[in-house]
Order: structure tokens, then C-alpha cells, then sequence
């Protein structure tokens, strides 16, 4: 039988077998733990072959390539299982001919058959199609051909590197991964089944099967939009180079100093780390991470690469926790799995199981762990978790974050770094060995902040370029924020690019952050400025500690505000507002920059923006402004609670007394002896015009209240203050008069002390002197104020005649805010220092006011 005539009947059982009622290979059980192949069995992938003296024996078909050299003995393991089923051991081809029948119906054996597997990968589905075309009578010698064995390259390069040709969207390996994982969820669904290894391989190998008949490349498949399987693929492998790059948002990134593959001493390669968290199955994920030249900060692609997957499901299965790295980069693991292996100890305590151990690489034949971390047959590209042990537990006891934290122990790129602390005399000492130097303010409880200064000793094996790398830097802000000086950083402790910032200055950079600064001397060409930095540094941290002072006595003022007790006298707390406004000037004074360094001067600004210096200094001068105000506006309601009362309640007894000491000849009557009539006439007088005179006012403001609410409901102009507004200004304006008869016309009505009280113009400007006349004219039924300001550069005025000037004020009544609008009616004109009114026909005077 030719490989063609195979595939041709192979694909019409497949689409037989899909039409009815049982689906193929039905019977699939995915057991990562399976060792023995039982009768109508395939193992895919697992199995154990044991050694020569201790051999596992299978009475099924077992296709690993795994241990296969040690039981048969041959030079090596084969690369890949597809490898393995065209070119297996003699006494293997014999058993497997055998077990097979000579003649078998292929679609009765199909039916028989049980697929034990680990996966659906690209060499899993390959391997099998071949070994079902040799097992039914296809010569080996016809997969020599050109257009077959490049299906063999394309399946190494894969599993040995995790790589294809060139494109990823049009290799077969990406598709029919990004395919076979896509029955892979992770999650159970409502009916409780898991992953649907059925439906995964019946679509790789309907997919796989198609592209052969079609004698197509490989690593070169067109777009077959006809094909079902292929719009699949190749909408699922779109999928998943998103979900990889959504992914990085979510991942640790770091770079390490990873030693290349080769005899002692190692020369070491600095590569990019890829560390992420997986939790729907993805197998083309290490691709796009090591082609990745845009995301990678080094531009070389992702050459680590380290996957947890936390789905119950698979832990313990070894695929739970893995690390690889890019064969291509010549790198390998061999240190970290020394020490994930010396962790596993520690956590074992002397208690971790070894029989049956697991035949690796690492350790000879007979010792070891029963499961120990995979070292892939010593050349540590890829290294897994040990799998569940026999009684159920599992293999390893160690957490990702102590993997992550592993790694980056071991392959730190400042692991072997030693430089001088600047601040501190001595020998090159460990970057975790410089010491701190601690500012303080106002106690443990107060502000801390930490100042580091490190120069980097020339003649070191390293490269300065180490300090332009992303986790280095972070490495760096670290040191600042740690809390514990005799603790290790780990990965946990490394800050986030936006918590620091990195200011290149002459003779190194400064790293900031809030909990303090770094600064790195690397030996530029200049020297760095390590003294004018420390100053700046003690200059800013002061400012801090004063507005620290200056916020808690605000904080103390509110509450006491706030407290409900008797308040202190209005002038001292204003007097302690201006303290402390007068110290916050202070502060920006004395500490203001001293060098006219252009380095220093930016490190000082950014020391300033990275600690909110402006935005706390300025925050605070508002609230001292806001408490100012709101004691100011309590001092003026008293003062008009009081002037209200002489005004409405004294003006009537005063002209009462008028009247009655006026009136008293009349009311006494003529001239007698004393008796009680020159007594309780003039009294009865004086307290009834009195208390007259109180109704008739306050008869008199209510009935203009309600008038004007009526008008304002007429008119439904909805730019119109309240009526009640302008009853208030009415009230005022009588106020005023009232109070100029009591003292005697002797206090000018001030604008800052009136109810109406004027707030600040552009440029912070009050109006010392507000005159304003007030008087009521009907212009289309609406009620506006004509009055007069004053001391305002010139003097405008607003009546029915014309308008100076427009200006727009703000004005505060009752705490809320109106704007007073003088418009223009009819335009100005100026001349000889003087307003001259210019007619304009068709406008009106429009002077109202406006609420906010």
C-alpha cells in the first residue's frame, strides 16, 4: 500500500466515523501517569520502558521515545516519537507487527483501539499517522520522500525548539496546535465533562490528514478558507497571539544573566524573562513570546520562559510548572534546576520519597527521587515539576512565587555586582550592602525618606549598560522602599515602572521614589555632583516636614471648629491662620533650590513632582484661604444678626422716643401737679408707635416678597435671581439707611463688612469701597438695580441713561454666589478722559442679577 492510498482511506473512515453515532477513538484517556500499555492500547507520549534488566513489559503499543535507549540499547533517545515509529528498535518493530495482526482490517482495529495520550501535539498526531500507515502495510522507505520528510523537520524543529520555519500563521505545527487547544478549557462545563480529547484529535488529525492528499508544505500552508478546519486554526491561532499580548500586561518581565550551554567558565547572555500565569491551555504562546522583537525590552525575543498553570485538573501532571528557554540562544537552566531541587530538599526535610525513582539525567541509575524536577535528559532547556507520586501526593511542595523567586536569585544580573557606597567609607561591598541614610521628621510617625549613593567600580566584569536594564532599575527603586535591610529582594519586592522614575544626571542618574532617592555614579565622563544632590535633597524633605506641621494644625483648627465648643475670639484663630500661612512662605523661601547646577536644578524639580511638593504647599495655602473665609463669613452674618436687630428693632424705639419726647406737652396735658398720667401716657405712647412701627415693617417686606414672587412666576425668566434675592437687597438697602440715621451718617457702608459682600476680581483684587444706589424701574417686566461702583481704576456708572463700562462681578449673598452683570445698553464712547453715551437703536438697559 502507498502513503497516499493510506491517507485516502484513513480520511474516509475519519468522515465515516464522524457521521455516525460513535465519534472516533472514542475510547481516549488522557493519563500523564500511565506506564504500561494493556492489549488495544496505544500509549501516545507516556509510558515507561524501564531498563534492560528491569524491562516494562506491554502487551499493547507503547510510542514514547522517552527511556527507549536505555531499555533497547541504542546510541540515544530518538528527537521525537515520530521519529521513534519509522525507525524503532528491531525487537519493537517485531512486537508491535504482532500485537497489530498480520492483515487487520484497519477500521475494525480502529474501533478496538483505546488512545492513551498526554496531549494533542503536533508530534503526538504525526507519530500516530505514521505508525497506523506502517501497521497497515505502508513501506517505511516511502517517508524518505522529499514531500513526507519535511513533515519529519517540521516536527523536530518543534519540539526541540518550540520554533517554525518562518511565519507562524502559516505553519502547520501553530495551526494545529492553536486547534488541538482549543477543546482544552478550563473550566468544567455544565455537563462536568473535562477537556474533549476526542473532539482535539479528530480534528488534528482530519486537519493533518487533508494537508497531505494535498501534498502541502508544512511550514508553508495558504489560506484553504474551504477547508472548516483551516478557518478554525486559523482564526483560534489569531486568538491566541492576542491573548499573549493582553497577557504581558499581566506578567512579570525581567531581564536575567542566564550562563550559556558549554564547559567551565560559562560565559553569561543577558535575555529576556517571560513569567505568566496560563489558565486556558495555550500552545503556541512560548512561540509568539520568542518572536516577539517589539514587547521584549531587549528586542531579541522572550528566551525565558516560565508557565503556571493552576487548573487542579493537570497538577501534579509535571505540565503544572514549567520553565524553557529559546534552544537557539544557547542558554540553559542547569542552576536553577540545582536549585529547585536543593528548595525541594529543604521543604522535604529529609523525607522525600525515592523509590522507584524516576530515571533522569542528573542522577545515575538508581538514585534520585521518585520524582524529581524534569531536567530534559541534561540539557536543562526544559524544566517541569515532578509529577503526583504513586500514593497520590503531590511531587512537589514548592509554590510558583518560590520557582519565580528562584530564578531570579539565581540569575540576577546584580547577583555578582559589587560597588562603592558613596555615603559611607569602606570597601566594594554587595549593592544590598550600602547603607541607607534615614531622614526623619517629627518621629517614627512623621516622614521618612531614604537617601542611597553608590559609584560603580569600573574595573568590574560587568558591563555598565547592566544599569539601562528595566529590572535593574527596579532592582534599584527597590533598595530604597525595602523595609528590611537583612532581607533578600525578591521578585515580590521589585516596584512597578510607575512608582519610581530614573533622571539621568551629569556623571550618572538619580532613581526617585516616594519613599526616597538613589543616586549612581557610573563613571561617565563627568563626576557626579554628590553633594549639591544631597542638599537638594535635605531642601525638599524640609519643605515636606513643614507642610506636615502646617497640615496638622490645620486639621487641629477645623476640628475645633467642628467641635461644637465655644470657639476662641475670631482674631486669634486668624492671627494662627497667618502663622502659618507666614510659615509656608517661609519654607519656599529658605529652601528654595541653592545650586544653578542645570542637573541639579532638574533632579531638585523632579524630586518636587515625584513627591507633590507644589500640589501639598498650594493644597495647603487653599485650606488656610477656605478657613479664613468661612471665619470671616461667620464674623459677618454676626454682625448682620446684630444689625438687623438695631435696625428693625432699634429704629422703632428710637423715632418712638422722638416722637414721644416731642409729643410729651401733648400727651402729659396742662400743667399740673405730678400725678401717674405724666408717667404712663408718654410710656403707653412710646411702646405702642414702637411696636407699630416693628408690624408696619415687617408687613411691609413680607407683602413685597410675595409681589415679587408673583412677578417672577409671570414672567418665567429663568436668568432672574429669586424674588427672595432681591427682598433681601431690598432689606439691605433700608438696613444700610437705617444704620447711617442710628450712628449718625458717620460709618461709610463698606462692601468687605455689608452683607453684600464683593469677592476677588481677576488678579486677586478686592473692591475697598462699594456705594451702590438702589431704586426700581420696569423694563419688559423685569425688576433690575441701578447702582454706582467706585474705586475700580475709574468710575462707572449704570443707570437709564447709559452704561459706562461692562463688567461682570461676583457677589455673595446669603453663601451663594451671583454674578452682577453691567451691560452694555446703548455703547460708550470715550472722551477727554470722560463716557460719552452713543445711541444704538433697538437695545434696551439690561442690568439684572444673574445667578450662577
Amino acid at each position: 500500500m502507498l502513503f497516499h492510498d493510506f491517507l485516502r482511506t484513513f480520511d474516509a473512515w475519519l468522515t465515516q466515523e464522524q457521521t455516525s453515532i460513535a465519534a472516533p477513538f472514542r475510547q481516549i484517556q488522557a493519563d500523564p501517569l500511565c506506564r504500561r500499555a494493556e492489549r488495544n492500547q496505544i500509549l501516545i507520549g507516556v509510558g515507561a520502558w524501564g531498563s534492560r534488566e528491569q524491562a516494562v513489559e506491554h502487551p499493547g503499543f507503547c510510542l514514547n521515545n522517552k527511556g527507549l535507549a536505555e531499555r533497547f540499547r541504542i546510541a540515544a533517545d530518538p528527537s521525537t516519537v515520530t521519529e521513534m515509529v519509522l525507525k524503532p528498535p528491531p525487537e519493537l518493530a517485531a512486537h508491535w507487527r504482532a500485537a497489530w495482526g498480520k492483515d487487520a482490517d484497519l477500521g475494525r482495529r480502529l474501533g478496538e483501539i483505546t488512545l492513551v495520550i498526554e496531549d494533542a501535539s503536533p508530534d503526538s498526531v504525526l507519530a500516530l499517522l505514521f505508525w497506523l500507515a506502517v501497521m497497515s502495510g505502508v513501506p517505511v522507505e516511502s517517508f524518505d520522500q522529499p514531500e513526507v520528510a519535511r513533515w519529519l523537520g517540521a516536527v523536530r524543529r518543534w519540539e526541540l525548539m518550540g520554533m517554525v520555519a518562518e511565519n507562524p500563521h502559516t505553519a502547520w505545527a501553530a495551526l494545529l496546535s492553536a486547534l488541538s487547544h482549543s477543546h482544552f478549557a478550563p473550566l468544567l462545563s455544565e455537563k462536568g465533562r473535562s477537556y474533549d480529547f476526542a473532539g482535539a484529535w479528530r480534528e488534528a488529525l482530519q486537519f493533518t490528514t487533508t494537508l497531505l492528499r494535498r501534498d502541502i508544505a508544512p511550514d508553508a500552508v495558504p489560506e484553504l478558507w474551504e477547508l472548516e478546519a483551516y478557518r478554525r486554526a486559523a482564526a483560534l491561532l489569531r486568538n491566541e497571539e492576542q491573548n499573549y499580548l493582553r497577557s504581558l500586561a499581566r506578567s512579570t518581565c525581567l531581564q536575567l544573566l542566564v550562563p550559556m550551554a558549554g564547559p567551565e567558565p560559562r560565559k553569561d547572555m543577558l535575555v529576556d524573562a517571560y513569567l505568566t500565569v496560563e489558565t486556558w491551555p495555550s500552545g503556541t504562546r512560548k512561540l509568539f513570546a520568542r518572536l516577539d522583537r517589539i514587547h521584549s525590552p531587549m528586542r531579541q525575543g522572550f528566551a525565558v520562559m516560565g508557565i503556571y498553570r493552576p487548573d487542579p485538573r493537570i497538577a501534579g501532571a509535571g505540565d503544572d510548572m514549567v520553565l524553557s528557554v529559546n534552544p537557539l540562544t544557547g542558554i540553559d537552566l542547569q542552576d536553577l534546576w540545582l536549585e529547585l531541587e536543593r528548595l525541594e530538599n529543604e521543604r522535604w526535610a529529609d523525607q522525600r520519597p525515592t523509590e522507584n525513582a524516576r530515571p533522569i539525567a542528573s542522577y545515575p541509575a538508581g538514585t534520585g527521587y521518585t520524582q524529581p524536577w524534569w531536567d530534559d535528559h541534561g540539557r536543562y532547556t526544559l524544566l517541569a515539576a515532578p509529577r503526583r507520586l504513586p500514593d497520590g501526593r503531590l511531587g512537589s511542595r514548592l509554590a510558583w512565587p518560590d520557582v519565580v523567586s528562584a530564578l531570579w536569585r539565581v540569575y540576577s544580573p546584580v547577583r555578582r555586582l559589587r560597588v562603592e557606597d558613596a555615603l559611607h567609607a569602606g570597601p566594594p561591598v554587595s549593592l544590598e550592602a550600602c547603607m541607607r541614610k534615614t531622614c526623619r521628621y517629627d518621629g517614627d510617625d512623621g516622614i521618612t525618606k531614604f537617601f542611597l549613593g553608590m559609584r560603580w567600580l569600573p574595573n568590574t566584569a560587568q558591563s555598565g549598560a547592566l544599569f539601562d536594564l528595566p529590572s535593574v532599575q527596579r532592582y534599584l527603586a527597590a533598595l530604597i522602599a525595602r523595609r528590611d535591610q537583612q532581607q533578600a529582594i525578591t521578585v515580590e519586592d521589585l516596584p512597578v515602572p510607575d512608582e519610581f522614575s530614573v533622571l539621568p544626571v551629569h556623571g550618572g542618574f538619580a532613581i526617585l521614589h516616594d519613599q526616597g532617592t538613589l543616586v549612581f555614579d557610573d563613571w561617565r565622563t563627568e563626576r557626579l555632583r554628590l553633594q549639591q544632590l544631597t542638599e537638594e535633597f535635605e531642601r525638599v524633605f524640609q519643605i515636606l516636614g513643614t507642610g506636615r506641621d502646617v497640615a496638622r494644625a490645620l486639621d487641629a483648627l477645623f476640628a475645633e471648629r467642628s467641635s461644637g465648643r465655644k470657639p476662641r475670639p475670631t482674631a486669634a484663630v486668624l492671627g494662627d491662620l497667618a502663622t502659618l500661612r507666614g510659615r509656608l512662605t517661609e519654607a519656599g523661601y529658605q529652601f528654595q533650590p541653592g545650586s544653578h547646577w542645570a542637573d541639579v536644578r532638574a533632579f531638585r524639580a523632579a524630586l518636587e513632582n515625584r513627591w507633590c511638593v507644589g500640589d501639598t504647599i498650594k493644597n495647603l495655602h487653599t485650606r488656610v484661604s477656605q478657613l479664613e473665609d468661612a471665619i470671616r463669613t461667620a464674623s459677618t452674618l454676626e454682625t448682620q444678626r446684630l444689625t438687623y436687630i438695631l435696625s428693625t428693632i432699634g429704629l422703632p424705639f428710637v423715632i418712638s422716643n422722638a416722637l414721644t419726647g416731642f409729643l410729651k406737652p401733648w400727651l402729659v396735658g396742662p400743667q399740673l401737679p405730678p400725678g401717674p398720667r405724666e408717667v404712663w401716657a408718654p410710656t403707653l405712647f412710646y411702646l405702642g408707635v414702637a411696636l407699630l412701627l416693628i408690624g408696619l415693617i415687617h408687613i411691609a417686606l413680607k407683602r413685597w416678597l410675595l409681589s415679587a414672587r408673583k412677578r417672577k412666576q409671570k414672567s418665567g425668566k429663568k436668568r432672574l435671581v429669586h424674588s427672595q434675592i432681591f427682598g433681601e437687597l431690598i432689606r439691605d438697602r433700608l438696613t444700610l439707611g437705617i444704620q447711617h440715621f442710628i450712628l449718625g451718617h458717620g460709618i461709610r457702608w463698606l462692601g468687605l463688612v455689608s452683607k453684600s459682600r464683593w469677592h476677588a476680581l481677576p488678579g486677586d483684587r478686592y473692591l475697598a469701597g462699594v456705594d451702590w444706589e438702589c431704586s426700581r424701574f420696569e423694563v419688559e417686566d423685569q425688576d433690575f438695580c441701578v447702582f454706582t461702583v467706585r474705586d475700580f481704576n475709574a468710575t462707572f456708572r449704570a443707570d437709564q441713561g447709559g452704561v459706562a463700562t461692562r463688567q461682570v462681578l461676583a457677589v455673595d449673598l446669603n453663601c451663594t454666589t451671583y454674578h452682577v452683570d453691567i451691560g452694555l445698553a446703548l455703547g460708550v464712547d470715550v472722551q477727554d478722559g470722560g463716557f460719552r453715551a452713543v445711541e444704538q437703536a433697538g437695545e434696551q438697559i439690561r442690568i439684572g442679577m444673574n445667578r450662577d
